[in-house]
């Protein structure tokens, strides 16, 4: 997984501007809009925050920038000591705010050398110092670029030399990145693929370079450990080990499996076991889903779920038969242990069970199927029922839910009026079939089945 960070339009705005400082046409978009406040790079550089540009994004940008316009360099590109007062202030600012990405630029920049500065033991105790007090997702997206494709811009450093500062880093930082476990792993998915990319990168480095590293005795046994534990995230399903390691560190196993896979899924991101075996990774994926419905807590991405399982299926179909299942729903479902406490998601497992999942014609027989008498299997909780009280608000609540716009009756061949969707119609027909032989029960339970179903009994049997 790449870096993701974004770039404001300085970034291809001060190329832009060097560029044809130097005679050169330029027709980046940024650059367009750019030279509307700035003539050349200098004057960006010394004018900048007078436009408005202040942020510590705004800064990285134009660092970035300064990295590759020494190529397009004249004797316009700057006037003065315009170069050295950015860097000073850029220098400040990143000390200021505790920014390490900022700051190593800074300390890294050689304008016509294509190599970066060598660092000084005074630049490392300044990001030391930074590190200790930045946030762990600002660490982090620092760490990484270690491992970008141009990290050669920002380090110069030997491999060892590389271990050694990653090594500081994480040093300083460990009692808090020990404790990890705080920052919810939904709420934060993008830091946590950034953590896990960052150590698996390092370990394969690493690896690579120093064959039979032992990473305990090189980062001590807590970050050792957490450096295998983390990568393995990204290459295998849990081991017990790492998943002990990691429950030892506050995860639940809903964690872990949001790690292993549930946060790559949902943000369509590509692990390294996906792309090695994929009935690893669908197996592994078949347990993240069918664990999501025996949680408490509601399920926040519902709809892509519904895409899953209906829209994904036709962009992407299984690798092949898993299991003896080639459909999507049917692999996800085969197995499932019954019992959803929660109410919501207990509708939402009934809404991807009955719901038709193609409008592809090949799927016609199988969306032709009635789906809504295998709920019985799935939901030793919830019955699909009305005879109790609980049933009955537990079944009126489902309707609201598959109708949250209230219950529109369609038009149906060979029907002169209109008729309640076809799936509400399983469902009635299903609730009614525990009335059929007592007349009885069933007048008792008219005024509520008509409420709920918004049809008269004796309508939609006769």
């Amino acid at each position: 997984m790449k870096n993701k960070k974004e770039y404001t339009k300085l970034y291809k705005g001060i190329i832009g501007l060097a560029k044809t400082a130097a005679g050169m046409n330029c027709e980046y978009g940024d650059y367009q809009d750019i030279k509307q406040y700035f003539r050349y790079p200098g004057e960006l550089l010394e004018r900048m925050e007078e436009q408005g540009f202040t942020s510590i994004s705004d800064y990285i940008s134009v660092m970035k920038g300064l990295s590759r316009i020494g190529k397009y360099h004249t004797d316009e590109t700057f006037i003065g000591s315009q170069l050295e007062d950015f860097l000073k202030r850029a220098k400040e600012k990143a000390v200021k705010e505790h920014n390490l990405i900022l700051l190593y630029q800074v300390l890294a920049f050689s304008y016509l050398d294509p190599e970066p500065a060598t660092l000084t033991g005074e630049d490392i105790t300044l990001l030391l110092t930074s590190a200790e007090k930045s946030s762990l997702e600002d660490l982090f997206e620092f760490l990484s670029l270690f491992f970008e494709e141009e990290r050669s811009r920002y380090w110069k450093e030997n491999k060892t030399a590389e271990t050694a500062l990653i090594k500081k880093i994480l040093t300083v930082k460990k009692e808090e990145i020990m404790d990890i476990s705080k920052i919810s792993v939904l709420e934060h998915n993008s830091f946590y693929m950034t953590v896990i990319s960052f150590f698996c990168n390092l370990k394969t480095a690493i690896l690579r370079d120093c064959m039979g590293t032992n990473f305990e005795e090189t980062f001590g046994k807590d970050l050792g450990q957490m450096i295998l534990a983390f990568s393995a995230l990204y290459e295998e399903p849990v081991k017990t080990k790492n998943e002990q390691f990691l429950k030892n560190l506050g995860y639940t196993e809903m964690d872990i499996l949001h790690l292993n896979a549930g946060i790559w899924f949902l943000n369509n991101e590509t692990t390294y076991l996906q792309s090695q075996s994929d009935i690893k990774w669908w197996r592994l994926l078949k347990r993240w889903f069918q664990e999501l419905f025996h949680q408490e807590t509601e399920i926040t991405f519902a709809d892509s779920l519904k895409i899953f399982v209906r829209e994904y299926f036709d962009s992407k179909k299984m690798p092949q038969k898993i299991d003896g299942e080639n459909i999507i729903r049917e692999f996800l479902l085969k197995g499932f242990q019954p019992g959803v406490p929660n109410v919501r998601k207990s509708y939402l497992l009934f809404d991807l069970l009955t719901m038709k999942i193609s409008d592809n014609y090949r799927y016609d027989v199988y969306n032709a199927q009635n789906q809504v008498p295998r709920w019985d299997e799935l939901n030793g909780t919830h019955k699909l029922s009305a005879s109790r009280k609980e049933e009955e608000e537990w079944l009126r609540g489902l309707v609201q839910y598959l109708y949250p716009e209230g219950i529109k009756k369609e038009s149906d061949y060979g029907s002169a009026l209109p008729v309640l969707p076809k799936r509400l119609v399983q469902i009635y027909v299903h609730v009614l079939q525990e009335y059929i032989a007592d007349q009885k029960k069933l007048e008792e339970k008219e005024p509520v089945l008509d409420d709920i179903f918004d049809q008269d009994i004796k309508e939609f049997l006769y």
